[in-house]
């Protein structure tokens, strides 16, 4: 069947544009009862095509938005376990001591969903446009993913080449990085949730984690398990480290790589057939990287982080851009002549640390004032004191003595000056007057007393009209992220 929309005829199953009068030779999947009916509206906007994928607590549709006449993906919160589809659409849980659990499944895939629709757009999670509650569920919109999942592009039989499976690898592990930046380890990567477009990925399936579900059901197990792509430690968890996703990465790369699906036997000894691997055109560096991501080879990863620090090498040997991280510094060229000088152990250079830096800044410029300081204090110091009536001055020679003692002179050419040294006592005198004991008398000398320094307008310009505030940065745009209210 089809439908018209805008003036266009869509396959009302899959959407897409189609002659008219003929007919679209996609799958039919109105037939099944559990699924929601073809051309179902949901949020007054959002048409049902056909289901194509199924999880334990998700089921997804094909559909189309109406008001930006595009296809996107429905996610419908369905746990299978717990609930059955009635014949309005709804769902209903199966026995009343389910709904606890129902709803601690459904609070953990709402909020999961929200945090990923928070990611910045660079992220290669995907895209959530809409939210909402239903048929006694919940909803999420995403926007379609236009590539084809690893899981197709194996079916087919398809191996990927060496520099395909490095910008793959490449792609997924930035990703992966990125969602474990931001608190969130994936839990369910596989073929069916990793998308190939171009040379990068986008990251699919984030309903709650294997582990998550398998802590709520308790004695209930899980139907669809991937096992083949996920480490025994995520079983039974409801916390899944970061070293799952790493692992299941890792497993991915294997199958594009050899065609094979890793073993699902509960044993991580031989998931992988290394000499499959090695037989593949992964390259040696590539192979026991992927071994080493899955617990196979010299030693496992525990972070996104120390697999790309390994990856990176091998990008920078085939001229492919490296992943960036923080606080990495790249190392410094070698000299073709060893200095004796350097010791043979390679010692790591320190970090550089922004509070250190403004730590130093700041000391040197406390050492500046207090060297102005001192040199300014030794300029006054020896500033000429202006005469008075106890002073007299004369243009060869200058000899200063106490009003209360005679003033004597002598012909100019026999006056010398006084000097003055540190070990001659002194003793107090009128205010403003200190008394000097020299073998020819006391010299009473006035001392200036310095005013304490005032600042003036003039000098307080630079704080009046700079602001020492940090520059704001104006705020991001406003992006309109997908809201869910609870009813």
């Amino acid at each position: 069947m089809t439908i018209e929309m805008n003036g266009r005829t869509y396959c009302n199953r899959c959407f897409s544009p189609v002659p008219q009068g003929a007919q679209c030779v996609c799958k039919n999947t109105a037939n099944d009862p559990s699924l929601l009916a073809n051309g179902a509206i949901l949020s007054g906007r959002y048409i049902v095509g056909n289901g194509f994928r199924e999880t334990d607590v998700v089921t997804e549709y094909i559909g189309f938005d109406s008001k930006m006449n595009c296809r996107v993906v429905i996610k419908e919160f369905f746990p299978r376990l717990l609930s059955r589809r009635n014949a309005d659409g709804s769902l209903s849980v199966i026995d009343a001591d389910k709904r606890t659990a129902y709803k601690q499944l459904m609070q953990a895939f709402v909020q999961r969903l929200q945090k990923i629709s928070s990611l910045a757009q660079e992220s290669a999670a995907v895209r959530i446009r809409d939210a909402f509650y239903a048929n006694e569920t919940s909803y999420f919109i995403v926007e379609e993913i236009r590539g084809i999942s690893a899981a197709e592009y194996g079916a087919h039989g398809a191996v990927m080449e060496r520099a395909a499976a490095l910008h793959t690898l490449r792609s997924l592990l930035l990703g992966i990085y990125m969602l474990h930046a931001n608190g969130i380890v994936h839990g369910n990567l596989c073929p069916d949730t990793v998308y190939l477009v171009g040379k990068a990925v986008v990251i699919d399936g984030f309903e709650p984690s294997t582990g998550v579900v398998s802590a709520v059901l308790r004695d209930s197990v899980p139907a669809k398990i991937n096992t083949g792509f996920l480490p025994i430690s995520a079983y039974g968890s409801s916390k899944n480290k970061p070293s799952v996703d790493i692992f299941s990465a890792g497993a991915i790369l294997y199958f594009l790589l050899t065609g094979k699906k890793p073993s699902s036997m509960f044993s991580e000894e031989k998931r992988l057939d290394a000499q499959a691997l090695s037989q593949s055109r992964a390259g040696e560096e590539l192979t026991k990287l992927i071994l080493n991501m899955c617990g196979q080879g010299a030693y496992a990863y525990e972070s996104a982080e120390a697999a790309i620090r390994d990856l990176n090498p091998i990008l920078r040997a085939s001229n492919l851009e490296e992943i960036p991280l923080p606080n990495e510094e790249k190392a410094a060229p070698l000299s073709p002549v060893a200095s004796p000088s350097v010791p043979e152990s390679p010692v790591a250079a320190p970090k550089k640390n922004k509070r250190s830096n403004i730590l130093i800044v700041a000391a040197a410029a406390a050492l500046i004032l207090i060297v102005l300081g001192v040199v300014l204090g030794l300029k006054l110091a020896h500033k000429p004191a202006k005469p008075d009536e106890s002073v007299t001055q004369t243009d060869s020679s200058v000899t200063e003595v106490s009003a209360t003692e005679a003033q004597t002179t002598a012909p100019a050419e026999t006056r010398t000056q006084t000097k003055v040294t540190h070990e001659a006592p002194t003793e107090p005198t009128a205010q403003g007057t200190t008394a000097v004991s020299t073998s020819s008398g006391q010299i009473v000398v006035p001392t200036t007393q310095e005013s304490p320094e005032t600042t003036t307008a003039a000098d307080d310009d630079t704080s009046t009209t700079q602001s020492k505030t940090s520059p704001v940065l104006p705020p991001p745009p406003t992006t309109s992220k997908p809201q869910i209210v609870t009813p």
